[in-house]
């Protein structure tokens, strides 16, 4: 959690005509980890500050922080309204909260040669150019896969990309993703990808789309599951290569923050059955037939021949080898 706070915390001597103490919260779960992708929106009154090149970002022994900020809203008399920052935060604390000072500038102080401390205000237009066969300046090359009720199966991969934003911090594509089958009829549904690619970390936040243009009947007033324009997902996975055999590669999942890692030599399956919770069976979970299909409470993980069960999985899993190393989870 991050929120801003009205009271600074520490001092500091930078020529600044207004203070942001932010409070960076986080489980003990998650202090091992080395650095956090975060941002936040933070609103500010008129006539405060007037462009991104004003904002500061320091942590709690006083270093400046590469930050990432874009103004979202402006007053009418040009100044900032709301705007967002995100950076590459590091605990610095043995603590479960940390606390950052976000100094807003004098427009007179030359802020970028005075504290050599890349700000960039970015805008949001689309047609920004780079070369789409890039590998090395996109994301890490993916594919859906996608089976439907009737064992129809698309594979889908990306194109038409977009560059939406690009910064010290991150860069922001947008993606379409085109599904072919020689099999199956064409696939009625919308996909889109939004991706935010942070190349110190070699990490990518995959937000995908699943739109269905078909207009859903109502009848009787109601909105029922499995209505005449619905589209059944059997399955809907996104896939991605990894070079070498699979003995050549080390298999591993983290099922919760706070379990140990479990190892793998040949695969690894995690089910989440249901919500885990004591109402796991509540006719809120109804299927298009008006039946509860879930099999039993929580998850189950198996390891090769091991298998495991518990209530609500927030997953790592991995696989690498000497060369490379890929790392997957759900993002909240």
């Amino acid at each position: 959690m991050i929120s801003p706070n009205s009271k600074p915390s520490f001092h500091t001597s930078t020529p600044a005509v207004h203070q942001i103490p932010i409070i960076v919260s986080y489980s003990r779960s998650l202090l091992p980890q080395t650095i956090h992708p975060l941002g936040i929106s933070i609103p500010l009154p008129s006539a405060v500050a007037f462009e991104c090149d004003q904002l500061s970002l320091r942590d709690s022994a006083g270093n400046s922080l590469v930050i990432q900020a874009k103004i979202l809203q402006r007053w009418p008399n040009g100044s900032i309204r709301w705007f967002r920052i995100e950076w590459l935060h590091k605990n610095t604390t043995p603590c479960a909260t940390d606390t950052l000072l976000l100094e807003i500038l004098d427009r007179r102080t030359d802020f970028r040669n005075r504290y050599n401390h890349p700000a960039l205000s970015v805008d949001n237009h689309s047609d920004r150019k780079f070369d789409p066969h890039n590998q090395e300046y996109l994301p890490r090359p993916f594919r859906l896969r996608l089976v439907d009720g009737s064992g129809n199966e698309w594979e889908g991969t990306p194109t038409n990309w977009k560059l939406l934003e690009e910064g010290p911090v991150f860069r922001e594509f947008t993606c379409q993703l085109h599904f072919n089958s020689s099999t199956s009829p064409p696939c009625l549904l919308d996909f889109s990808c939004r991706l935010k690619h942070i190349p110190s970390l070699g990490t990518t936040i995959n937000r995908l789309r699943v739109r269905n243009p078909e207009a859903a009947t109502h009848p009787g007033g109601t909105w029922d599951l499995g209505n005449a324009g619905s589209f059944f997902i059997r399955d809907l996975s996104i896939e991605y290569d990894f070079p070498g055999s699979i003995a050549e590669t080390q298999l591993w999942i983290q099922s919760n923050p706070n379990q140990e890692l479990q190892q793998a030599e040949h695969d690894i399956h995690l089910f989440q059955a249901s919500s885990g919770g004591i109402n796991w069976q509540s006719s809120n979970h109804v299927d298009r037939s008006g039946k509860v299909p879930l099999p039993f409470c929580g998850y189950e993980l198996r390891c090769d021949t091991a298998t495991v069960r518990g209530d609500r999985a927030s997953p790592r899993v991995g696989i690498a080898s000497q060369q490379e190393q890929l790392v997957l989870c759900p993002h909240s």
